[in-house]
């Protein structure tokens, strides 16, 4: 009997002595990844909030009167504003550019809020654009022109706008959601 329960002991510290060499660095891992995933939301975050219209955009996303959408994660902040010797140079280049990336499960939703000098440059910019592939459809209820681009699958790949001196677009693959990420961009808009 003693040398069963000895046996079982040795089998026992040796089966958590494996579990502990090959378990222990992966969990090391994922708490590293976790761990550099909430520094880079930590980062965006601030990048989001120090500019009004980014902010504001936030601000309604997560906490709005429309939807709820506090599960969205953002992942990527970007804020660039052209310095003015830049903006001498510029051939119908934004004087202002936002950028922000959403996760939620395996969706990804990219908004990009560019501002321009004058209602004129930004209805230019955006019958400029080169879209890609798919078929392209105009819609209405957001600002001043709007159109659709749809895949060759029949998916929602981008919506683009204007409003005032703002080009805007929000890059998803659900016509719902993109749908109202337009919406709560144009609300940034609006709230200026």
């Amino acid at each position: 009997m003693r040398k069963n329960n000895l046996w079982i002991l040795m089998a026992s510290c040796l089966a958590l002595f494996l579990v502990g060499v090959f378990v222990y660095p992966n969990l090391k891992g994922e708490a590293q990844k976790t761990h550099n995933l909430k520094e880079i939301q930590d980062e965006a975050l601030l990048i989001v909030r120090n500019q009004p219209i980014s902010n504001t955009f936030y601000e309604t996303l997560m906490f709005g009167e429309k939807a709820n959408e506090k599960n969205w994660i953002l992942t990527k902040g970007v804020f660039h504003k052209q310095s003015s010797d830049m903006q001498s140079l510029r051939m119908m280049s934004s004087e202002e550019w936002y950028l922000m990336e959403f996760k939620l499960d395996n969706s990804k939703v990219n908004v990009s809020i560019d501002k321009y000098e004058s209602d004129e440059l930004a209805s230019e910019t955006f019958s400029s654009l080169k879209l890609s592939q798919g078929s392209i459809e105009k819609i209405k209820g957001f600002g001043d022109k709007a159109l659709k681009v749809i895949n060759d699958k029949g998916k929602l790949e981008s919506i683009y706008f204007t409003k005032d001196n703002y080009v805007i677009s929000i890059n998803c693959n659900s016509e719902d959601i993109g749908k109202r990420f337009a919406f709560y961009a144009l609300k940034a808009i609006e709230d200026q």
